[in-house]
């Protein structure tokens, strides 16, 4: 990323047993980050740290990151929706580590996404109301979706013409989820993100 960048680190180092959370802001910004956890957390205790290490002097390293399986387009589940607590099942997993020799890392960067996104997911949205399915309406969007479209905007032009105005095809309960879901994301602010595990 090269816009201004927020990391959040779980970690548990490779000696000892406590989990730590690390925060990283532009110096500028850290006062007013302290005061945000404060906001959710008014007894956290938060204080400068030098870098820690998980790696072992003789063991060995593994990493991967997150990738999105569907488009960017469609929401994520936030805590509203989950059934259980993800910091629990992450602080659970970690602490089946050994207390020496192994350490592991939970990294997520974020940066401001600008409002390039939120456009792209209306435009969706908005085809979708007129009855084209998610997929069609997405692709539709991109550079050779686009192409195509103006060619298909003149032949659908001349076809209208001969045989009147085609009706809309009704939107689907499914369909009108999906377009709900859209719009609610693209009521609030994007993050670029990346999300990456070290152990």
């Amino acid at each position: 990323f090269k816009k201004t960048q927020f990391i959040f680190e779980l970690a548990l180092p490779h000696i000892g047993e406590e989990i730590a959370f690390y925060l990283s802001c532009p110096q500028k910004l850290e006062e007013a980050m302290q005061k945000s956890v404060h906001g959710f957390y008014p007894t956290a205790h938060i204080e400068k740290v030098k870098d820690y290490n998980i790696f072992s002097p003789k063991g060995v390293s593994s990493g991967g990151y997150f990738r999105q399986r569907k488009s960017h387009i469609l929401p994520l589940k936030t805590y509203q929706n989950l059934e259980t607590n993800p910091l629990e099942n992450i602080a659970n997993a970690l602490s089946r580590l050994e207390k020496e020799g192994e350490g592991a890392a939970l990294q997520i960067i974020i940066a401001h996404a600008g409002a390039k996104w939120k456009n792209l997911g209306l435009r969706v949205a908005r085809k979708m109301q007129e009855g084209r399915g998610f997929e069609s309406a997405r692709k539709s969007e991109g550079f050779f979706g686009q192409i195509i479209e103006i060619l298909k905007a003149g032949k659908k032009k001349k076809q209208e013409e001969n045989r009147g105005m085609e009706q809309k095809k009704p939107i689907t309960p499914l369909q009108e989820e999906i377009i709900k879901a859209i719009e609610g994301k693209t009521s609030k602010l994007g993050f670029l993100t990346n999300i990456r595990i070290l152990v």
